[in-house]
């Protein structure tokens, strides 16, 4: 948290460099964490909370290739950016409550996202037509009773995930624990996701290892890049691990 945030008259003079900016080549503005005191007790105090413009002098978005091949995050860069001083969320100093509790209900995106997560739902659906045209040993994959009994785990993941998301719909069901359902869903989901994907694409065999743009990888590679892209999803808005903490402290209320 080294960026600074410097007030001058209307304006604050920004300093310093933020990563992970999803499509800030693009955006007009994003969300910036910056400190505006550095003589605090502690760390967290003396950080602010802006909406900051991006197309000012001073501001450089910077793509950063993913496992993916793609670009869709940006390291942003400030070098004597002026923003006016309207765009502090809060409080000045009270950046870090602002941005917890902005964190505390991101769950998802509908637009804007920085990779095809979200753009391209895959299905179990989809999993089952790709491994029923696969042979193994000279026989049809899906004759194996092992592969069998996997393809009816995510099928039965798949229905409670569904079975959740219209219950958060129902607000009776979240009052007592506030996005608790979204809290699980998002935990759940990602996490059911990235494994069915990385499942389809590990049952291609040698395959497996060949990446879009190989002529000889299965449906163009799209089962090793859907698993890749996977992962952004299990970070954003919450990772696994931080997602979990919440979930235990808020919801079963468990210790830290």
């Amino acid at each position: 948290m080294q960026t600074r945030a410097v007030k001058e008259g209307d304006e604050y003079v920004v300093n310093g460099s933020k990563i992970w900016t999803t499509l800030g080549n693009y955006a007009d503005h994003m969300i910036l964490l910056a400190r505006t005191n550095t003589k605090t007790e502690r760390k967290y105090d003396g950080l602010s909370f802006f909406l900051s413009p991006m197309k000012v002098a001073g501001i450089e978005a910077h793509p950063i290739r993913k496992v993916t091949g793609e670009y869709g995050f940006n390291q942003t860069f400030f070098t004597d950016a002026r923003i006016p001083a309207s765009c502090l969320m809060g409080e000045e100093g009270g950046g870090w409550t602002v941005a917890m509790k902005t964190l505390e209900y991101e769950r998802g995106v509908t637009a804007g996202q920085a990779s095809a997560y979200w753009g391209v739902a895959v299905q179990v659906d989809d999993m089952i037509d790709e491994l029923s045209a696969i042979e193994q040993d000279g026989e049809p994959l899906l004759s194996d009773p092992i592969v069998r009994d996997d393809l009816v785990g995510f099928m039965m993941e798949a229905k409670a995930l569904s079975l959740a998301a219209r219950r958060m719909a129902i607000p009776a069901l979240g009052t007592d624990y506030p996005m608790g359902l979204a809290l699980s869903v998002k935990y759940r989901g990602t996490e059911y996701e990235r494994r069915m994907k990385q499942y389809t694409a590990s049952k291609q065999g040698a395959q497996s290892a060949l990446y879009v743009g190989d002529d000889d990888a299965v449906s163009g590679g799209f089962w090793q890049r859907a698993y890749f892209s996977n992962f952004g999803a299990t970070i954003g808005g919450g990772t696994t691990q931080v997602q979990a903490n919440i979930v235990a402290e808020h919801v079963l209320g468990l210790p830290k």
